[in-house]
């Protein structure tokens, strides 16, 4: 797993153990490489912020089971699903 909490913040990047999370409650996917995606499912039940082609990807991937819980980070590029 690659990902990291941030000590002394509520930020979790790429990190999908809550039993290890500690009290993080921001969860942010950077992109959808396997690597950085490993533990997240279906069964996420979390807020989690990504950039929209990333949100797109995840839906494909996911089959719209995680639609509800996460948030599209908007940047000035714009991409399309």
């Amino acid at each position: 797993m690659n990902g990291v909490v941030i000590p002394q913040t509520p930020i979790a990047v790429d990190f999908w153990s809550l039993r290890r999370a500690g009290s993080a409650r921001l969860f942010f996917l950077t992109h959808m490489h396997c690597d950085h995606t490993v533990g997240l499912s279906s069964t996420w039940a979390r807020p989690l912020y990504c950039s929209p082609i990333t949100a797109c990807l995840l839906h494909r991937r996911l089959q719209d089971t995680l639609e509800q819980f996460y948030t599209q980070v908007i940047f000035d590029i714009h991409h399309p699903c």
